[in-house]
């Protein structure tokens, strides 16, 4: 593990300011809960600065936020990581590359549960050697916001990935790319499922290589939903209840003989 650092410890030449307490588990893996500094009477904070940098063949994180433009960073790599946040709060946003999990190795696991509005949250996992099975979970309830998992594995032929993002509410966008390296196209696969529930929504699902599945489910009105496959062993399903409803879905690549794989789409009104 390189370090860790937190905007709760008071810097040389700098006022100190009202503190809550941060609480940090060191060795095989490393729990921060933090407040932000200047937090309310009721104890909620505002402007925390939360990041994690581990090296290590187990890497494990948790950090539990309450407030607001709050910012989670977690960066990880080498074997067995994973990686646990939960935030309470609003206007928590990436904008600047902050509120991710980013994940380089080998079995890589993530999981973001986020509350409130207009908040940003990204996962990214990357394999870089022997078996990669990259897995993340992404669940957000509240209106305006946005999440995006990237999952990616370049060598080896033991590969997958698995990703699966709900959110529930209003304006929401949602958004799975997955890619495994053609050299491993007969091995590889991804598999990738957004779940949406409310009004005005946006899900995204990209996948490229073999044995592709893809699974969008929206329940509200005015959501749209697309699904765009590259490779061979596709699989896409589209579920989408209300009105207003808009779904692209495209296949490429196809070498099978049959053609591109099964496409199940289903709208219902109210």
């Amino acid at each position: 593990m390189r370090g860790i650092r937190h905007s709760d410890i008071n810097r040389p030449g700098k006022a100190a300011k009202p503190r809550t307490a941060g609480l940090y588990r060191l060795g095989a893996g490393v729990l921060v809960a933090c407040l932000a500094p200047g937090a309310d009477a009721d104890g909620v904070g505002h402007h925390s600065f939360a990041m994690i940098d581990q090296i290590s063949d187990v890497a494990r994180a948790r950090v539990e936020q309450i407030g607001a433009e709050n910012k989670v960073d977690v960066l990880q790599a080498g074997r067995s990581l994973e990686a646990d946040i939960y935030i309470l709060g609003q206007l928590n946003k990436a904008a600047d590359g902050a509120n991710r999990v980013e994940q380089t190795g080998e079995a890589s696991r993530a999981s973001v549960e986020v509350t409130g509005d207009a908040n940003q949250f990204d996962i990214l996992q990357q394999g870089n050697s022997g078996p990669a099975n990259n897995t993340a979970t992404t669940r957000i309830e509240g209106d305006f916001n946005s999440a995006s998992i990237s999952q990616s594995n370049d060598f080896g032929s033991d590969y997958y990935n698995s990703a699966q993002l709900s959110q529930l509410g209003t304006a929401n966008a949602a958004a799975i790319r997955q890619r495994v390296d053609p050299r491993t196209l007969p091995v590889g696969g991804n598999t990738a499922s957004i779940s949406q529930d409310g009004t005005s929504n946006e899900a995204l699902i990209e996948q490229a290589g073999a044995d592709n599945s893809a699974s969008i489910d929206q329940t509200g009105t005015a959501n749209k939903g697309t699904i765009q496959q590259d490779g061979i062993g596709l699989s896409a399903i589209l579920a989408q209840t209300g009105t207003a409803l808009q779904y692209t879905i495209n296949q490429t690549g196809c070498v099978l003989a049959a053609g591109c794989g099964a496409i199940s789409v289903t709208q219902t009104g109210p």
